[in-house]
This record gives structure tokens, sequence and C-alpha cells, in this order.
């Protein structure tokens, strides 16, 4: 069972936070109590990005310390890294990539004496086999295209599904950079989208990325490797594997979701003067995806296509984009306005 709660300020969402950890510490004083909160990427040393929640982890901790006064046993994870430790104890066989796991897999693709002079990945690194005759150039270039890869990977999964079977999906002005992207990501990944063997030492576990590891484990299987409640604190936006994550966590006997949101009520419930005949979140739910699948297929920008439906949202609402517009509505459909 999903519960939500909306606040306009991250300091009002600590309260019904406070609530539900002081009644779980009065149950059970000593067990441990876990709080999922947004990744936050910085800027690593070598221009990769690197998973930070530390900043919004000590946040709520003195927050809850002043609220209840004792806040331990408090477990934080990063999103991206609950999910990972979830798909991981279900199944023992699977190995999830991070983004530091494909960095460096890249690297020794880069450095491969049968990839090194290869023309086509020779494009990707600008100044070319200049660039892979320094390891450390190396490195950096193989952290932006393993950034580059995973999100891909999160945001268009559909593009490589296509790769995979040696198709190209961009204009022909394009074909070239697109190419020898497929080219980097075919040496990396084989058509089940595994990380081959060549570029990992964990022969023994499938190695796949979060978003491939998500589409192939059925929510109802983590059931068990769930807690019987669990909290997610701070959303603010829509994260690209948010809905897949929502599937996944919903299995939780109790999931509590924490989200920003500026409304006061459902907007969609406001019989807006421009809008004849005001739409249900379902008739909503379906213009969008609609719209998506347009854009997904060439009919319109992503952009032109989500403002076409924002259209029948109030002026502040449009004011707020996309982001936040797309958060609340994922939210609302998952919890059934509760």
């Amino acid at each position: 069972m999903m519960r939500l709660c909306y606040a306009n300020r991250l300091e009002s969402l600590v309260e019904p936070l406070a609530q539900v950890v002081a009644q779980q510490q009065a149950a059970h004083p000593l067990a441990s109590i876990a709080i999922i909160v947004p990744d936050t990427f910085v800027p690593g040393l070598f221009g990769d990005l690197v998973e930070s929640y530390r900043a919004v982890e000590q946040f709520v901790r003195f927050r809850l310390a002043d609220r209840i006064g004792v806040a331990a046993n408090l477990d934080f994870f990063g999103l991206r890294a609950y999910l990972t430790r979830t798909l991981e104890a279900v199944n023992p066989d699977l190995r999830v990539l991070s983004r530091q796991d494909l960095q460096f897999a890249v690297f020794e693709c880069l450095r491969a004496p049968d990839f090194r002079n290869d023309a086509e990945l020779l494009t990707l690194a600008g100044d070319g086999a200049v660039a892979f005759a320094d390891e450390r150039r190396t490195f950096e270039i193989a952290a932006k295209l393993a950034n580059l890869l995973y999100q891909y990977a999160e945001g268009s999964s559909a593009m490589l599904r296509k790769w995979r079977t040696g198709a190209l999906v961009t204009e022909q002005a394009y074909r070239s950079i697109e190419r020898a992207q497929q080219r980097l990501y075919l040496a990396l990944f084989g058509r089940d989208g595994a990380l081959r063997s060549r570029w990992t030492a964990d022969k023994s576990r499938r190695c796949l990325l979060l978003s491939d590891a998500l589409d192939l484990v059925e929510p109802a299987a983590v059931k068990s490797a769930l807690p019987p409640l669990l909290h997610f604190f701070g959303c603010s936006e829509a994260d690209p594997i948010l809905a897949r994550a929502l599937r996944i966590l919903s299995q939780c006997p109790q999931l509590w979701v924490y989200a920003l949101n500026p409304c006061r009520e459902f907007w969609e419930n406001i019989d807006l003067e421009s809008v004849a005949e005001p739409q249900s979140p379902t008739e909503q739910k379906e213009e969008l995806e609609s719209a998506v699948d347009r854009d997904n297929h060439g009919g319109s920008t992503g952009e032109a296509a989500y403002d076409a439906v924002a259209q029948r949202d109030c002026p502040a609402l449009r004011l707020w984009a996309r982001p936040g517009r797309e958060l609340t509505r994922l939210l609302n459909d998952f919890s059934g306005y509760d």
C-alpha cells in the first residue's frame, strides 16, 4: 500500500515522516528504519558523475532528532542504490552495474588492442588516437561516454533495443555519430543487454544496467526483500526510472512517499474556464501517453508533446513546468489519490 504526503516546503514534509518514524521506534526500538532519498549527481575527479545524497540525509537526520529526540537506526539509501540492493538480493545471479562500473568497462574497451584504433570509436574521442595514447585522457573520455550510455539506458531504452538488432534510429545527418555510439554499445553489451564477460571479472553473474534489470524482474518477486515499512523522502521531479522504481517499491506492505507539490488540491478536479469538459485523471493520462507515443515515433518534439497536454493546466502549473507536473500525476496514479 502506498501512502502519499505532499507539502510545498521540504521542512513541512519532515512532520509526517517524524510521526511515522516515532511510531516505528515505539513498536520496535532497535529495528532499522529504511529511508530512500532521490539521487543527486555531483562531478567527480575525472568528469564522471558521482551519486550523492548526503546533504538530504543530514537534513532529515537533524530534523528528526529535533522533532522526536532520537535519530538512531536510520538507514539512508539513494534510489538507485536501494533498487540495486533489492534486485541483487532477489536474484543472486544478477549484478547491477553502477555508473562507475560502466566507466571502467568503457575504459578497458577503449584501451583494448582491437578497439584502440577502431575508426568509428576514434570519432567519439574528438582528438582521436592522440586521446587514447594518454590513459588519463582515455579515462576522462570513458567517464563521459559511460554517462551518455547510462542516460540512454534510462531515458531511451527503446533506442538501445533497436541498436541490439543493428538498426539505427536517427536522421541521416546524425547517422555517423550514432553509428559510432552503437559500435561502442555493442562492443560492451550483448544482444540480451548483458555486459560481455570480457569486460568484467565477475564471470559468475549476469551484469546488467539498472534499467534493464528493472525490466527483467517481476515486481511481485521482490516483495520478500522489502521491509514491512519503507520511506521515500523528498521527491521533487520525475526521475527517468521513477515509474519502474515505484512498481518495485509499491510491493512493500507500507510505502510512504513524501513529495514536494506547490498545489493545495488536485488540479485535475478543478473546472478551468478554458476547458469546456474537464478531463478525468485517466483521460489526461491517456492523452499524455498518446502525446509521448507520437513524440517517440517522430510525430512532434518532446517539449511540444507535453506542452500540448499542459495547455489544460492553469497558468501557475504551466509555469511549474513538465518535471513537477509529471511527478505529481505519476504519484497520484500510483497511490490512487490516497
